[in-house]
């Protein structure tokens, strides 16, 4: 009965690893752990000695870290190309329609100076909150500049922290394809002998190589 419990554990943790491997550096770590354990099942079947296998253990260990370092950093030297070359696009389009992006950025203008010093305040709790999202960072800044030009200053700083934290001059990060390039990054993140998987809620969660061997350890047969 304790080992069908540890049967059924073992196989949701499988299921939660696989579907929550993303990235290449990932998906490889887990096909080198079964590599491993295929290797050391046939030189334990050939009569291979304890420690012999603890040794030929440790080093696909070591060397199956080392891979997930390179692989993870020339993953990340890829995502963040990609991400220069969005950025990159992202401008060419905005310069391609600047006629149009003034034209809007001139009348927004107006009408955030006709606001009072209360609805100035309004906005900026919009904005805090997540209520309200402005895709040109030119607008945010406007935005900066009439809060100090109404000495609405308690809430400039305010503002400025939210506009930072949210990135606001990377509007391309916010695009369908921004936002898998920074769950990939993130995914990708260099993590001490351990590879970061997705979860369902878009999350990521840490698996050190000793969780992920343990969860690949092959099912023992119960006693009748």
């Amino acid at each position: 009965m304790i080992l069908k419990d540890v049967r059924e554990s073992r196989a949701v943790m499988k299921k939660m690893i696989e579907a929550g491997a993303k990235t290449a550096a990932a998906k490889t770590m887990l096909a080198s752990i079964q590599k491993l354990r295929e290797v050391l099942e046939t030189n334990r079947t050939r009569g291979a000695s304890k420690d012999y296998l603890r040794e030929l253990e440790k080093q696909g260990r070591d060397a199956i870290l080392a891979d997930l370092l390179i692989s993870q950093t020339e993953a990340r030297s890829n995502i963040y190309k990609q991400i220069a070359d969005l950025e990159k696009r992202y401008v060419k389009d905005y310069e391609r329609d600047f006629q149009l992006h003034d034209f809007r950025l001139k009348q927004f203008e107006r009408r955030l100076y006709a606001k009072t010093p209360a609805e100035l305040v309004e906005m900026v709790s919009a904005y805090t909150s997540g209520q309200a999202q402005y895709d040109d960072p030119a607008f945010v800044d406007c935005i900066g500049a009439a809060l100090i030009d109404r000495n609405v200053d308690d809430v400039a700083g305010e503002f400025r922290e939210a506009a930072v934290a949210k990135e606001y001059d990377r509007p391309y990060m916010r695009s369908d394809e921004g936002k898998l390039l920074d769950q990939q990054l993130r995914l990708n993140k260099f993590v001490n002998n351990a590879v970061l998987l997705a979860d369902d809620a878009g999350g990521t969660f840490a698996m050190t190589f000793d969780e992920l061997w343990e969860s690949s350890e092959p099912d023992q047969e119960e006693d009748e």
